[in-house]
């Protein structure tokens, strides 16, 4: 997968209130199904769905100690997402000319240039 969609992917795992409080508990520490269940107070279906979107993402990784399966957070996967959300919230004017590009794999693009279009008369820029 590229990296603007991988990006996205983890993005719209964080996109749901539920699955935001699953992650703030499990900076706790890690925690299984049943655990999650009782402090979240959703029911245990539902939270395993929430899970199950946050782990094809990346964010959380999975232990299985003898018939428990236990969550715990993905701190490299978190680092990465919250070091473009970072670089997002910069000012453009604030950044270098090496900080202009987003630090994410696959985000490297160079600038486009605007060119006014003689046909049109429309503002455009170079592909």
């Amino acid at each position: 997968m590229k990296g603007c969609e991988r990006l996205a992917e983890q993005l719209q795992a964080l996109a749901h209130p539920t699955r935001l409080r699953i992650l703030e508990i499990l900076t706790l520490g890690p925690a299984c199904v049943c655990d999650l269940v009782r402090l979240t107070g959703k029911r245990q279906p539902y939270v395993s769905q929430h899970l199950a979107t946050l782990r094809s993402a990346g964010l959380v990784i999975t232990e299985r100690q003898g018939q428990n399966i236990f969550y715990r957070l993905n701190f490299s996967k978190l680092a990465a997402l919250q070091t473009v959300v970072a670089a997002l919230s910069q000012p453009k004017q604030d950044r270098t000319d090496e900080q202009t590009a987003i630090p994410f794999a696959g985000w490297m693009r160079k600038k486009r240039r605007p060119y006014f279009c003689q046909m049109t008369g429309v503002r455009r820029y170079e592909r």
